[in-house]
């Protein structure tokens, strides 16, 4: 069954990549040593389509925050980050957003809650400084990111799907399907809560779960005793995330994300990972132009 998916998401991407080789491609520069965890404190399960301006013309929230979350996706080992946000909405009639967490999102279809589009990001990649665990192994490159998404909206619920194929070396595709139940306890705080399933092809598995037989002598020889791992394609890992947004004044916000991360299949299994269980927390603050 797992070939099956795997040979569809890779002809998903594929498509994807094609139709996206034109657009605009933000790079968002993170390390190789950075986590591994890409954060979206959005709270919603996909990139998000561009949010409409509501006849406000572009609208600009800038802040930054800080995240602890593991070295790597497997780690045991936490680490903290600084998180820089940016996000331009209301670019091309609503239908184009720049964000830090969503890259560049292209809103192609708008049918009442139904959205689809196209989102062109960065996803950052491992390295030696993240982990003793992974001395030895190849450093993995962050790469560029080319997404399909499909929304559907009917508040308070929300469901997405999305594809998502990194280019370049260090390749690999990912499905994820998620959804988001959203509240608001009181008029300034919104509350973003539900889950996530991802799965990955065998090229993703193997890049960031797979150990080779050269790179294990490699890191056993310096002293990180390592064993040879063929990674396959199936569920990485499942989800579930709280974001909530506090309305501190008309243009202040603040706002915190907490998540749990479980990694299954392959992904649990790999020598590389330490704990399955994934904790993720990042708290920040935004102003509106």
């Amino acid at each position: 069954m797992f070939s099956v998916i795997d040979h569809a998401m890779r002809g998903a991407a594929s498509r994807l990549s094609s139709l996206t080789t034109s657009s605009l491609c933000i790079l968002l520069a993170t390390t190789a040593g950075a986590p591994a965890q890409d954060f979206n404190l959005t709270g919603t399960p996909v990139p998000e389509p561009p949010k409409p301006s509501s006849g406000q013309g572009i609208v600009i929230n800038l802040g930054g925050g800080a995240a602890l979350a593991p070295a790597y996706e497997g780690s045991k080992t936490l680490r903290v980050s600084p998180i820089p946000f940016v996000e331009i909405n209301g670019l091309a009639n609503d239908r184009v957003s720049i964000s830090t967490t969503h890259g560049v999102a292209v809103n192609i279809i708008d049918i009442g809650g139904f959205k689809a589009g196209v989102n062109v990001n960065y996803s950052s990649g491992r390295g030696r400084a993240n982990s003793g665990r992974v001395e030895g192994l190849p450093n993995i490159p962050g790469a560029a990111t080319v997404s399909g998404f499909l929304t559907y909206d009917f508040r308070p619920f929300s469901v997405g799907l999305e594809v998502k194929d990194r280019i370049g070396p260090a390749s690999g595709t990912v499905i994820s399907l998620g959804g988001d139940y959203r509240f608001s306890p009181f008029p300034a705080l919104q509350i973003y809560f539900g889950p996530r399933v991802n799965f990955a092809d065998r090229q993703y598995e193997q890049t960031f779960f797979g150990v080779s037989a050269s790179s294990a002598a490699r890191a056993t020889s310096l002293g990180n005793p390592t064993r040879a791992y063929d990674a396959t394609p199936g569920i990485k890992n499942v989800e579930l995330s709280l974001t909530a947004k506090y309305a501190i004044t008309d243009r202040w916000s603040a706002i915190t994300h907490v998540g749990l991360s479980q990694l299954v299949g392959s992904a649990a299994n790999s020598p590389l990972t330490q704990q399955k269980l994934q904790p993720s927390v990042a708290a920040g603050i935004l102003y509106r132009f």
